[in-house]
């Protein structure tokens, strides 16, 4: 999968003896309070969300003739199954092994610079 060949990636970059003298320019310390705020990333993951369960709509599977009526291609189920679809843990941990390699190096901690 891409997301696991980017976070294997960013774990080289990171983690590897030869380049954590490099990556430490890569890894500025407000880069890395920013990676550790989790509102942002739970903010994306609410956005992506809301696009995932906006799209029957986008697609014209959905019709709204009124206001408290709707029409669909697809069964009350299939939209209730749609609508309570989240982002699954282990994609935002792969995910973040690609933005915040740094904070995943195995028993090292890669400093920041100011």
């Amino acid at each position: 999968m891409l997301i696991d060949k980017l976070g294997a990636g960013s774990n080289a970059l990171y983690c590897t003896k030869g380049c954590r003298k490099q990556a430490t320019r890569l890894y500025p310390c407000c880069l890395r309070k920013m990676m550790e705020n989790n509102k942002i990333w739970d903010n994306v993951v609410n956005f992506i969300e809301s696009v995932y369960h906006f799209y029957p709509v986008i697609e014209d599977d959905v019709y709204f003739p009124g206001f408290y009526e709707m029409d669909a291609d697809k069964s009350e189920e299939e939209l209730a199954d749609w609508i309570s679809w989240t982002v699954p843990d282990n994609l935002r941990e792969k995910f973040m092994r690609v933005v915040h390699g740094a904070k995943y190096c195995e028993g090292k901690i890669v400093r920041c610079y100011n």
